[in-house]
């Protein structure tokens, strides 16, 4: 791995050209060599690429209105990439990123682009997590949700709280009931993250999900060390 420091031609850079990956950390910017990851079966994994195949495979089904549509809303509703900068999706990637959110969580596919706005995100929210119990609870602002809106979660799980890059070991946990109530407790962080130990950093990411439209609101993170 190389340490980079990046001049006025190029200010930042993430993602990778060829067999180069641009990252940084806390350190700064840095490059490394690319290798490709194990791709092991998993039975999640094989349920996230059905999602996607079925997203996929309706948008085929789709008349030119419609496709039209949904290139307009993807226009109006740019993404915000890696970088912090706003990205304009063309309208396949638009439909398949809401209907995959979707269908993946046992809502019905969309037809036509959201009317309604991106939900709001939290206000607050904190969390605690038990070794004994292997459970986590995070308590959360709004409380409740609306009717429609369920909270949506992404943790990661550290052996100390020293480690701060974080990306790579987020996980999308699931998301909690239909007007999801504060505080949401249960086991499902240690089911998909693997057995709780006490001195063990959690960080969870939470966002606000509707069922309606597949829109996510801005995440909100929480942190907590895994007590007895």
């Amino acid at each position: 791995m190389a340490k980079v420091k990046l001049g006025q031609m190029v200010a930042q850079a993430s993602g990778s050209v060829g067999g180069t990956v641009f990252s940084h950390n806390r350190f700064g910017a840095y490059i490394r060599n690319r290798s490709i990851p194990v791709q092991p079966e998993s039975g999640y994994q094989l349920a996230r690429r059905n999602d996607l195949a079925t997203a996929s495979a309706e948008w085929s089904l789709k008349l030119a209105p419609i496709r039209k549509a949904w290139k307009v809303w993807a226009e109006n509703n740019p993404i915000t990439d890696s970088l912090g900068d706003k990205r304009i999706l063309d309208g396949h990637q638009a439909y398949t990123m809401l209907a995959t959110r979707l269908f993946g969580q046992g809502f019905a596919l969309p037809t036509t682009p959201p009317v309604s706005p991106t939900p709001n995100g939290l206000t607050s929210c904190t969390i605690t997590a038990s070794a004994a119990s292997q459970t986590c609870s995070m308590v959360f602002l709004p409380n409740p949700l609306a009717a429609t809106y369920h909270l949506w979660i992404v943790a990661a799980k550290t052996p100390t709280g020293a480690v701060n890059y974080i990306k790579n070991l987020l996980r999308f946990i699931g998301i909690a009931e239909a007007a999801s109530a504060s505080p949401c407790t249960g086991t499902a962080i240690a089911d998909r993250l693997g057995t709780l130990t006490i001195g063990e950093q959690i960080v969870a990411r939470l966002a606000v999900f509707s069922q309606t439209t597949g829109l996510l609101s801005v995440s909100l993170e929480c942190r907590c060390t895994v007590g007895a």
